[in-house]
């Protein structure tokens, strides 16, 4: 019954983080949506500061992303629920701050900082989340989660459109700001994380093993144990599979940038009618939410490296063959470029479950931080690029090629962290791991010894009990055996006593007959001869 309970309570606290998780990305990926309407928006209030304006607009994207490292800090020592809690009012105050800007100088600590750095905090604990509390259905769990991205392409732009054309810029970051609160409620049902279990593999090198397996050392040697253990797991952090694995999500970055930004500028260089050009990032939301669903679905039943390979050669692909398909159909460029949004929200579906099969889940927040500080290196040069070709070639075309270059190379490097990831396990880690494998089997054997030892000290307690019972039986034999012949010596005595006084008193008995009789005769002889 308890059990049953208990099982029941973890599926209910399953979906409830679903929906945590869903909210959280909605709102994140809709502050990075909405980012150019209140650009255009902030243009027309503050004509005399572009300048001012462009830098602001400049961190909205990559503030968050660099800060990345730290927000991962914060995660490992504070926790999913206070980081969500405090991303929520941070947003909120960066919105609510900025109704009362007068100029564009209170713009950037709010737009440019804080709004960034709360998005990347409601964007960074819901990975956290799903890794530690999903294990066989984790890439379904996310890509559930991560479809909040797709819906935050499709709502928050025409939203915030119609906000700002009836309450102005300044309501419309109001009403943003509020909306932002309802993911730190939601927040607030997260439970403390419990501690994972340290009973791993050998090759996993938790620190905790080499500490333990260091008890009743010296000090010199268990500290000597623990700087072997913090240099592997440094390995396992940027070892080369992981650094393969972060190298793939930077020209992920680039290639998705580069797509995103110019097809509606080269849709439109191509004079694709203004109201077809709009269903492009319709269809790419869309698309993007059943990726997410699809091929989070697949990670649960095949390799999510081979997977995740998988969706970046088919990204290749596509983003090679794009610009001929817009040129050629306005409708088969739509369509391919609605298979891109597919394979990349495939991507945000399966990087949880990848990070945590990269590097588990002691560094989990860590590694996180770092993988994602690669979009901001990777997004950055796209644009600078994508212009510098442009004027090269004269179109968008050679972008798209060097793309689709970046694309496939993403799918040879994530393919070749994961034929890696084994191999270093159990060559490299496992020399520097030697050392503590042989402490672990003397540990073991010493272990085995004192439990022999404490069973043979138990038997012989055992044996020295069982003979001291007998002894105690036999003399609690020997009492009883005295203690009957005590009786039956009294039961003797009292017979012999009561046939005595039987005896005595039937001599009595007839001594006092015998006197009678001689009393009576006494008095007859009298009669018979008076004086």
């Amino acid at each position: 019954m308890a059990a049953a309970m208990q099982k029941t309570t973890s599926k209910s606290y399953k979906c409830t983080i679903l929906i945590i998780g869903f909210v959280a990305y909605l709102i994140a990926d809709s502050s990075y949506n909405i980012s150019g309407l209140f650009y255009a928006a902030h243009l027309e209030a503050f004509p005399q500061q572009t300048g001012l304006l462009a830098v602001v607009y400049g961190m909205t994207y990559g503030a968050g992303q660099l800060m990345s490292p730290l927000m991962a800090l914060l995660l490992r020592s504070q926790g999913e629920k206070r980081v969500a809690v405090g991303s929520s009012v941070c947003m909120f105050a960066g919105y609510a701050l900025s109704y009362f800007a007068s100029d564009a100088r209170l713009l950037l600590p709010t737009f440019g900082l804080m709004v960034p750095l709360a998005a990347e905090g409601l964007y960074f604990f819901p990975m956290t989340l799903l890794a530690h509390n999903f294990d066989g259905r984790l890439t379904l769990a996310s890509g559930v989660v991560a479809s909040g991205c797709g819906a935050g392409l499709l709502m928050s732009a025409p939203i915030t459109q119609l906000l700002i054309g009836s309450l102005t810029w300044r309501g419309a970051a109001l009403m943003l700001g509020a909306a932002a609160l309802n993911a730190g409620a939601l927040a607030l049902l997260i439970r403390p994380r419990v501690p994972a279990s340290r009973d791993l593999p050998l090759e996993e090198v938790p620190l905790e093993v080499a500490l333990e397996a260091g008890k009743g050392e010296d000090n010199a040697a268990a500290a000597g144990r623990g700087r072997l253990a913090r240099t592997v797991e440094l390995l396992r952090i940027c070892g080369p599979d992981t650094a393969l694995f972060y190298f793939a999500a930077l020209l992920q970055t680039f290639s998705m940038v580069t797509a995103i930004n110019f097809v509606p500028v080269m849709a439109s260089e191509l004079s694709v009618p203004e109201s077809r050009i709009a269903l492009y990032p319709a269809g790419y939301g869309a698309a993007f939410t059943v990726g997410n669903l699809a091929f989070g679905y697949l990670g649960t039943r095949l390799e999510p490296f081979l997977v995740d390979s998988a969706s970046l050669f088919v990204s290749a692909v596509l983003t090679g063959i794009l610009p001929a398909c817009v040129r050629v159909s306005e409708t088969l460029g739509l369509a391919v470029y609605c298979g891109m949004g597919a394979c990349q929200g495939g991507r945000y579906a399966l990087m949880v479950s990848l990070i945590k099969l990269a590097v588990g889940l002691q560094h989990y927040e860590i590694c996180t931080g770092l993988y994602v500080a690669m979009f901001f290196f990777g997004s950055f040069p796209a644009p600078f690029l994508g212009q510098w070709l442009r004027r090269q070639h004269g179109d968008y075309s050679a972008a798209f090629q060097l793309a689709s270059g970046a694309f496939a190379a993403a799918g040879l490097a994530t393919l070749a962290a994961w034929a890696l990831q084994p191999r270093r396990r159990w060559r490299q880690g496992r020399r520097e791991l030697q050392s503590l494998a042989d402490a672990d089997a003397n540990a073991d054997a010493n272990a085995d010894a004192d439990a022999d030892a404490d069973a043979d000290a138990d038997a012989d307690a055992d044996a020295d009990a069982d003979a001291g019972a007998d002894a105690n039986a036999d003399a609690d034999a020997d009492a009883d055996a005295d203690a009957n012949a005590d009786a039956n010596a009294d039961a003797d005595a009292d017979a012999d006593a009561d046939a005595n006084a039987d005896a005595d008193a039937d001599a009595d008995a007839d001594a006092d007959a015998d006197a009678d009789g001689d009393f009576r005769s006494l008095f007859v002889c009298k009669d018979a001869h008076p004086t």
